[in-house]
């Protein structure tokens, strides 16, 4: 399903023999019939792209209940490579996962020369240049290393009815762990602090 109506006929063709429009290839993580395809669509931003920029999601013929162990990450991985691997024949100009794992990225990058992006790398990076430290947040307790708000996924619908429930409490918990005292910091009794930690048991000789 495409965001935008793209003629058809120029799929397959070399690049420099189509047309100037920019094609995503928006590669779903679960077989979802059409009305589920267009939940995932309608929530890419159309104002951000550009308007020669034509993005069609693309669902995969097979897929995992959740990603929760080796096995299925290494399933998902497969089906996700398999939904991409043709694109560049097909006449798209990049391709991106719908799915913050990342599931097939490295793979899809060993075998197509048209860029391959994975949203959970690109999240990781963009915070790297925001800030020294980030966190992530979850919205189910699966994870041990993140934090969680309780909110059980819904693959088909997302958040669909629920944002501003679930925005704020992402909101809420980013802000609860961006204020948390730092933890304390070694140092030298021989040197002035000129940042003592308020945790320091030093802190008031070194002041």
């Amino acid at each position: 399903m495409s965001l935008d109506s793209a003629p058809q006929s120029d799929v397959g063709q070399p690049r420099q023999q189509r047309r100037s429009d920019l094609r995503i290839k928006y590669i779903i993580p679960f077989p979802f019939d059409e009305e589920g395809i267009a939940n995932r669509a309608a929530q890419i931003p159309h104002d951000i792209l550009g308007p020669d920029t034509v993005v069609e999601c693309v669902p995969v013929r097979n897929s995992i209940t959740n990603l929760d162990s080796y096995y299925e990450a290494t399933l998902l991985d497969a089906y996700i490579t398999e939904a991409g691997l043709l694109s560049e024949q097909e006449g798209y100009d990049a391709v991106c996962m719908d799915t913050v794992s990342d599931s097939g990225l490295y793979a899809l990058r060993s075998q197509l020369s048209i860029p391959v992006i994975g949203p959970g790398l690109v999240s990781y990076c963009v915070a790297s240049m925001l800030a020294k430290k980030f966190t992530i947040i979850t919205m189910w307790d699966k994870c041990a290393s993140v934090h969680t708000v309780n909110e059980e996924p819904n693959q088909k619908n997302l958040l669909a009815g629920k944002e501003e429930r679930v925005y704020a409490r992402l909101v809420e918990e980013a802000q609860k762990r961006s204020t948390r005292t730092a933890p304390a910091r070694s140092c030298s009794a021989r040197r002035r602090c000129t940042r003592p930690s308020p945790t320091c048991s030093r802190a008031s000789r070194c002041r």
